[in-house]
């Protein structure tokens, strides 16, 4: 009698350990995102790993606006560190610019140091599908525990990755580095150092590995708005969403690329609190022109860019008032 109750206990409690949806899994870990994935718990305080053993992957997507790329690649190259990290870069059938181009523009190590990877799709899969298309093959593709989802159209202020490491150190596994206008995606609780977002883009979203692997097998795969799925998700389980009072991003892109070679006027752009200032006068020349509405498919005409004709050796007189 003595043996067939302790049998019942222990058939009890492996059931409701079991069980995804016992309340005393979730007892045991406050603030789990999706109860059980692959055995395991992730939870706000073992999302990310110690600083010490973080390594940072950069994933950006691209398709034509080949003004916008090329300034953003330009802007990347000024970041501090970026020599020593991994860059992948989805291609999603661009016919502007092929894998040779990216290449050019987005390799910054030493020769003989591959850290650009490209990959590329011959036929177009959309901006919605490919911002989680991206996240999960870079997880299959890297070990990386730190992930970055860059955009085409970002820059960046060169000390940003110098700063990723202790941000996400303070962060829930999940931060932005672009702090966008209230009107799109409202925000609250702003120290001197951080505001919670109740929403944001993917444009500037930085995961912490675990937390990633977790959202992505937890959020049944549609074609629209994975961004607002996420941020929905995360904020049911009560995951904080910080961005830098500071926005390190400035989101420069007025026109954002559709099918059939169409652009579509946008107006979640800028950066709160972006500091111009760190930023080299040409680079901030050109995103405050692209800013203003130029187009992305037109190149520069900065005169910095353009060499001048030589002159004749002799002195012409000016005419006054010069």
């Amino acid at each position: 009698m003595a043996s067939r109750h302790i049998r019942f206990v222990v058939t009890t409690i492996l059931f409701f350990y079991y069980n995804d949806d016992t309340v005393w899994a979730k007892k045991l870990d406050p603030g789990t995102a999706g109860r059980k994935t692959k055995g395991t718990f992730v939870t706000r305080d073992t999302a990310c790993a110690s600083k010490r053993e973080m390594k940072i992957a950069i994933v950006i997507p691209t398709h034509n606006r080949q003004e916008y790329v090329k300034l953003m690649a330009d802007g990347l190259r000024a970041s501090i560190g970026i020599r020593r990290i991994e860059i992948w870069i989805f291609d999603d059938a661009s016919t502007d610019y092929g894998e040779d181009e990216l290449r050019e523009w987005f390799t910054y190590a030493q020769k003989g140091i591959l850290n650009t990877h490209i990959l590329t799709v011959k036929k177009r899969v959309g901006a919605h599908i490919n911002s989680r298309r991206i996240l999960e093959e870079v997880l299959q593709r890297t070990d990386a525990n730190v992930i970055v989802h860059l955009d085409s159209d970002l820059i960046l202020t060169p000390t940003w990755l110098m700063k990723l490491k202790g941000w996400m150190t303070k962060s829930d596994g999940i931060m932005t580095m672009y702090r966008s206008d209230k009107i799109h995606h409202g925000e609250f609780d702003c120290d001197k150092r951080f505001c919670m977002k109740s929403t944001i883009g993917s444009a500037g979203t930085v995961w912490c590995r675990k937390l990633l692997e977790t959202v992505l097998s937890e959020i049944t795969e549609k074609p629209t708005a994975f961004d607002f799925q996420f941020s929905m998700f995360l904020s049911e389980h009560e995951f904080r969403i910080l961005v830098p009072v500071q926005s390190p991003a400035i989101h420069y892109g007025v026109f954002s690329s559709r099918s059939k070679r169409q652009l579509t006027k946008t107006t979640d752009i800028g950066g709160v609190n972006f500091k111009w200032k760190t930023l080299d006068k040409n680079l901030a020349k050109r995103t405050k022109a692209f800013l203003e509405g130029a187009s992305p498919d037109t190149p520069s005409t900065d005169q910095t860019d353009v060499k001048k004709p030589k002159t004749k050796q002799r002195r012409l007189k000016r005419p006054s008032g010069f």
